[in-house]
């Protein structure tokens, strides 16, 4: 059913959340009056990149931040996201907002999803767990903070990104590597409830998370406002199947957490079955070796309310705890309030969950654990993992043809001799991608299919602003004219329409910490660039990207003329602060 046919209206719903006491009763036609309108447009900026920072100081001048995310690095419009992609005035910023995300700049993120790595307090030296990362918007702002200090391009904590679902570890992938640019994330296809013990390299013991983030998978009500056929699919029910699951993989979480370490768990539900039931299950069966911790300090600006001490369960009709032994098979005996003096000395009031109404969000909840000392917790019931077969990484030796090729071709020197490399393939004749490593990698070379070449391999894009301090050869500053022609084509620019610099030299860079790379024949030269990414760069040098979008609309026309992408001119200031490098592989 289309979502302007789906009622925005559910007895059930009603009757349960008013039952559970969630929101005040002189709150509650605010609160429903709200759920049954569109969420704002959000986004926000990733604080790794300069060319972020730069256009935040811009949307910061002329687009209101949200006063939910620190560093003005995160936006809202007052107006859904529907209006926003219809209105005529907005539809270049539309476009706009749509290639920087694909090419990593921004995160369209809903505001409350936002929150929870923000409670972390994550150091550069942190090893962090995301246990249910997918599709990775948390992930990369947890890598954001791993890569907060500027002086140290490569810090020595890490991410772990897991996900039980393969398609979607793909995606994570993709939005982890792509955006953060980081070479310290892994990405594991595990079931959360088995994810199991890491072994430190050279070591038998354990290796344990400073930082878990437990986003569990959940009934999802709080995002009523943007999945709109949960009015018609919302059954108290549900939630005490997933209640069950989110307690296992807490469970699993608060195994693999460091003594003194921090644990988020949190949901998009406003399920109590959900939230504050499943923590205090949890710190019950850890022994009150794990405790919640007071974050009223913490983001100010944020309205929150405190975790509810008591709440009823639902099958049909509203049970007490005397009668769940008749619905036990129904309702598990975790999903019932503790006494409540245990919920007082557990401080359940220290858990948060965030009503759509107080600004403007979804509902969200969130409670902050701290691991007091070492749990024993029976094993949860082991499932078995789906897996996949890949070809394994095996690490490179600094002596291997390939790395000397390398190093000879591109000049490379200095801390290029410390990084660890790996490649997917035990074959030194097939190696197809080198990886930059710490615990996982980001790709920063890729083999070449260009014949009788000095070296088989050529820079890959996302991982070359960090080799670009290494690189002593292949190397020409080039005229913004040159770099718009190269951008505009999907084909090879003769080099007779370019500079004579760029026609007797072999490589590109720029000034703005983006490293873009491209080949250089004898007669034309081409980038090595995806199409957003192209876009992106016009984008800073003021241009449009009419010109890559010709081939693909072609005869396909609006009003009589071409779709194009015209960037709003206010950004095009931006331009002048520009100066781009890019590096050529071929001689």
């Amino acid at each position: 059913m289309p979502y302007e046919e789906v009622e925005r209206r559910s007895e059930k719903f009603e009757s349960y959340y008013k039952a559970q006491k969630i929101v005040p009763n002189n709150e509650w036609d605010s609160f429903m009056g709200c759920l049954k309108t569109d969420l704002p447009v959000t986004f926000r900026f990733v604080a790794v990149s300069l060319v972020s920072q730069l256009f935040s100081h811009q949307f910061n001048r002329k687009v209101f931040p949200s006063s939910l995310y620190p560093d003005g690095l995160a936006f809202e419009l007052n107006m859904d996201k529907k209006s926003f992609r219809r209105h005529p005035e907005f539809r270049q910023l539309h476009k706009f907002l749509v290639a920087e995300t694909a090419c990593g700049i921004l995160s369209r993120q809903e505001a409350v999803s936002m929150i929870p790595p923000l409670l972390m307090d994550v150091k550069p030296t942190h090893y962090v767990l995301d246990m249910c990362a997918a599709p990775g918007s948390k992930t990369v702002q947890i890598l954001e903070m791993l890569h907060s200090d500027a002086s140290v391009p490569i810090p020595t904590g890490l991410v772990v990104a897991n996900d039980s679902n393969n398609e979607r570890c793909y995606l994570l992938v993709h939005q982890a590597l792509k955006r953060s640019g980081s070479p310290c994330c892994v990405v594991t296809n595990m079931d959360a409830m088995t994810m199991p013990n890491t072994v430190e390299s050279g070591d038998v013991v354990n290796m344990n998370f400073d930082r878990i983030l437990c986003d569990v998978p959940c009934s999802g009500d709080g995002t009523l406002r943007k999945n709109i056929n949960l009015w018609k699919e919302w059954n108290p029910i549900q939630a005490y199947g997933l209640h069950k699951l989110q307690l296992k993989i807490a469970l699993r979480c608060s195994k693999l957490l460091k003594v003194g370490g921090l644990m988020v768990y949190s949901t998009c539900s406003m399920n109590p079955v959900e939230d504050e039931a499943v923590v205090a299950s949890l710190i019950a069966q850890s022994q009150e070796r794990l405790e919640l911790m007071p974050t009223q300090h913490m983001l100010p600006k944020l309205i929150r309310c405190d975790g509810l001490f008591t709440w009823k369960a639902r099958e049909g009709r509203f049970v007490r705890p005397h009668n769940i032994y008749e619905l036990s098979q129904v309702i598990p005996n975790t999903a019932f309030p503790p006494d409540l003096e245990t919920a007082r000395e557990i401080h359940l009031e220290r858990c948060m969950r965030i009503l759509p109404h107080h600004q403007n969000t979804g509902g969200f909840f969130v409670a902050v654990l701290r691991k007091v000392g070492e749990v024993s917790i029976p094993s949860a019931l082991r499932t078995e993992a789906i897996t996949t077969v890949k070809d394994p990484f095996v690490f490179i030796e600094k002596t291997d043809d390939a790395t000397a090729s390398i190093v000879d071709f591109y000049g490379m020197k200095g801390s290029f001799d410390h990084l660890p490399l790996l490649v997917r393939s035990s074959d030194n004749s097939k190696k197809a991608n080198i990886y930059l490593i710490i615990n996982a990698g980001l790709r920063i070379f890729g083999r070449s299919s260009a014949k009788a070449e000095t070296c088989i391999f050529r820079l890959a894009q996302e991982g070359v602003h960090f080799l670009f301090p290494m690189i002593t050869r292949r190397v020409v500053t080039i005229t913004m004219s040159d770099l718009t022609k190269l951008l505009k084509t999907n084909e090879n620019c003769l080099l007779k329409e370019l500079s004579e610099d760029l026609q007797s030299s072999n490589c590109l860079n720029y000034d703005l910490d983006i490293i873009v790379t491209g080949w250089r024949g004898k007669v034309s030269a081409v980038l090595y660039l995806d199409k957003e990414t192209k876009l992106h760069y016009l984008h800073l040098l003021g241009e449009d990207g009419e010109d890559l979008d010709r081939k693909e609309l072609a005869g396909r026309r609006v009003n009589g003329a071409y779709l194009k992408f015209v960037l709003p001119a206010w950004l095009a200031e931006l331009s002048a602060r520009c100066f781009l490098i890019i590096a050529f592989i071929h001689s």
